[in-house]
Parts: C-alpha cells; structure tokens; sequence
C-alpha cells in the first residue's frame, strides 16, 4: 500500500513539458499503477460481499452463481496484482529507465 501511495503522490501534473520523454513516461506509469490500485480496491469489497453471499446462499443454484463470480473477482484481482508487480518491475530495474 505504500507503494500505491507513493505513486499518488508523485504524480503531480500532466505537463506537456517532457525531458526527453522520461517525465512523460514516469508519468504515464504513476497514471497506470494508480488506475490499478483503484480498480483493485474498487473489487476488494466486491470480494468480500460476494464471500458472504456465498456462505449465506440458501440454494445450490445461488451458491455456484456466488461461487462463479467470486471466483472471477478474485482472478481479476490476482491478475491486476501481478501486472501491477511486473510494471513496479520492469521500472524499477532498468527495463523501462525512466531516469
């Protein structure tokens, strides 16, 4: 979470003054590592009120419909997580130097 924060607060305006292009794409990292962590917070209560549905489902056609989208959630948030890791990565051992 300190990483997310971190970004945040880094990204401080679009300028279209760029330096060579390493600010434009220091940028456009912070926007998209936000734009994740939003979207995985935005699921994260999602999972948790799919979980209670599922543990609460009084039939088996609700309980495998619950299943099947906690399922999905909880896939999505492991995929946003990882590409979230691989993009921290990629720029932060010199694959995408920014410096």
């Amino acid at each position: 979470m300190e990483i997310f924060f971190e970004h945040i607060t880094n990204f401080t305006n679009l300028s279209a003054e760029t330096n060579g292009g390493a600010e434009f794409a220091d940028q456009i990292y912070n926007v998209l590592f936000i734009i994740l962590g939003v979207i995985v917070a935005c699921a994260l209560p999602f999972a948790i009120y799919l979980g209670f549905k599922l543990a609460t489902a009084p039939d088996e056609q609700q309980r495998a419909t619950a299943k099947k989208r906690f399922l999905n959630v909880l896939a999505s948030m492991m995929i946003i997580i990882i590409l979230m890791g691989l993009l921290a990565f990629l720029a932060g051992d010199g694959f995408l130097d920014f410096t």
